[in-house]
């Protein structure tokens, strides 16, 4: 799931108004089917979904690395 969908939003040299809704059905659709189970799920598990939400999000706002994760999940 990580690269195929990461790819396609990195191929894709489009506006914030196409690629915001390209996470929403590629990355996020994922993650939210996948949230009724998060509560059973270890950390170290957990912790390894946010580099590819973070990333994820960092594609369609345009944002730097160091940019903190809250307000990219704010901003989308």
């Amino acid at each position: 799931m990580r690269t195929r969908a990461l790819n396609i939003l990195k191929s894709h040299g489009c506006e914030h108004k196409i690629l915001l809704p390209l996470y929403t059905s590629l990355i996020r659709s994922i993650l939210d089917y996948g949230s009724p189970i998060y509560e059973l799920a270890s950390a170290s598990h957990l912790k390894l979904l946010d580099p590819v939400r973070n990333s994820a999000l960092r594609i369609p706002t345009g944002a730097f690395r160091i940019s903190p994760t809250a307000s990219l999940c704010a901003e989308t």
